[in-house]
């Protein structure tokens, strides 16, 4: 199974990018929020993660339960 295939569409991308800066952001600059330092670490580390799927267009937990966000993509099954 390719973790890399393009499933997350261009609705998605916006929605896991302008999340993930804002997860960063109230994780490292904005500290009225979160206060408590695993919290911080937590909230860039999935702003990350958001912010990485949406550049690669590939989310691995979407490979994994099947679900595909591509318009006009067809997922292909590794068998």
């Amino acid at each position: 199974m390719n973790f890399l295939n393009k499933n997350v569409g261009t609705a998605d991308r916006i929605v896991r990018m302008s999340s993930g800066l804002l997860m960063v952001y109230f994780g490292l600059i904005e500290k009225t929020i979160i206060t408590d330092e695993l919290g911080a670490i937590l909230l860039v580390g999935f702003g990350g993660m958001f912010i990485l799927s949406a550049i690669l267009s590939a989310c691995p937990l979407y490979n994994v339960i099947g679900i595909n966000t591509c318009s006009g993509a067809k997922q292909s099954n590794d068998g």
